[in-house]
């Protein structure tokens, strides 16, 4: 009887790794400040050229 394969589980994609990161950071911000975050800001820049950096901007607005 021939074995099965395992089925390995796709790795996230970039955008879903720094999903993740950014509600960890929301979440201790909160934990940390006490305030509620009330929207997040996401500016995503890509830089031009070869050897051009892409750089990602988060700004947290919170309630006080």
């Amino acid at each position: 009887m021939p074995r099965r394969k395992k089925q390995l589980e796709p790795e996230p994609s970039l955008r879903e790794q720094a999903e993740g990161h950014i509600f960890q950071v929301v979440v201790q911000f909160e934990e940390i400040t006490g305030m509620k975050v009330s929207r997040i800001d996401i500016v995503h820049r890509r830089g031009m050229g070869f050897g051009a950096k892409d750089t990602m901007e988060v700004n947290i607005i919170a309630e006080q």
